[in-house]
């Protein structure tokens, strides 16, 4: 049985956390915004889910108030989204009025107007631990300014693309970016860049707490594939930053814990150097050719 961890417990065991924004989700899933697109009034509105929401999003608050843990600016940007989203769903709801009908009772009146109450508290509750988790999203959040982070997100949002990367596996719960951004985002290559950019360029020893399951395979796989057979001697040094196990680690949620979802085996990164059969022959050379070149300019050299 796989050993598994709440926040708090990770807080308390690791150094350096890097938080990503689909740790405020449910476990389930289930989008708040998403479900109620469609609900015209408080009274229809799933107060349940509301309450589940804000559970979910003061855990994220506390952890994220721990002075080991940080997040990215882009991160920052999704979180202002959901909060937004809440603030408008709110003056959406607000401008609508429940009008009761002349047949209605006066005591089921009552019961209507006691559930729409609730459920405009909980919502208008949501709104400001909404607000409150953006305005401390951005005290924690860490700016990378170096060219070396820059040139490794190059390359990671690449290997993204050719190597197909961005699924949904079935091992951990199903909350994925597009959950929180359909339009598309670079997010998870950021994240993955900078877990990869603190590991190697810094004296940090990073963990990255998701419920994201494309982590699964990009920090595996891009690892795998920088780490390649073929661009050797060149990416010998990478390579041998895994000889006592990861020079990171990831936690991704499972049935509401979060276990360690890379194990740190040595070998274990590079069972993966292959690329997708939907990319082009040119886009896989171009590719391996700029890896070469990465390599053979010595990147992980003191500087």
């Amino acid at each position: 049985m796989e050993e598994t961890w709440g926040l708090e417990e990770i807080a308390g065991k690791e150094k350096f956390i890097i938080v990503d924004s689909s740790c405020h989700s449910l476990q389930s899933g289930r989008n708040f915004l998403w479900e109620s697109y469609d609900v015209k009034d408080y009274v229809s509105l799933n107060n349940e889910l509301v309450r589940d929401s804000i559970c979910e999003l003061t855990n994220f608050v506390d952890f994220l108030e721990q002075g080991n843990v940080f997040t990215l600016p882009c991160v920052v940007e999704e979180l202002g989204s959901y909060e937004k989203g809440v603030a408008v769903k709110i003056k959406d709801l607000n401008s609508k009025s429940y009008v009761v009908p002349k047949f209605t009772r006066k005591r089921r009146f009552h019961n209507l107007k006691d559930k729409g109450s609730e459920a405009r508290e909980s919502l208008e509750e949501l709104q400001e631990l909404s607000w409150n988790m953006v305005q401390l999203a951005s005290r924690k959040s860490v700016d990378i300014f170096d060219e070396r982070y820059e040139t490794l997100l190059d390359l990671v949002k690449r290997i993204s693309v050719v190597a197909d990367l961005k699924k949904i596996g079935d091992k951990y719960d199903k909350v994925t970016r597009s959950q929180l951004n359909p339009y598309g985002s670079d997010t998870d290559e950021r994240l993955t860049s900078a877990v990869l950019y603190y590991a190697f360029f810094s004296d940090k020893f990073p963990t990255l707490v998701t419920k994201d399951t494309d982590f699964v395979s990009l920090l595996g796989c891009v690892s795998g594939i920088l780490g390649g057979n073929e661009f050797l001697p060149y990416n010998q040094e990478f390579r041998d930053k895994f000889e006592s196990g990861n020079p990171f680690n990831l936690y991704v949620s499972r049935n509401g814990k979060f276990n360690v979802a890379l194990r740190d085996k040595k070998g274990e990164f590079y069972a993966r150097v292959g690329f997708s059969e939907k990319s082009s022959s040119q886009d896989k050379a171009d590719l391996k050719k700029s890896l070469k070149e990465y390599w053979k300019g010595n990147p992980l050299a003191k500087v």
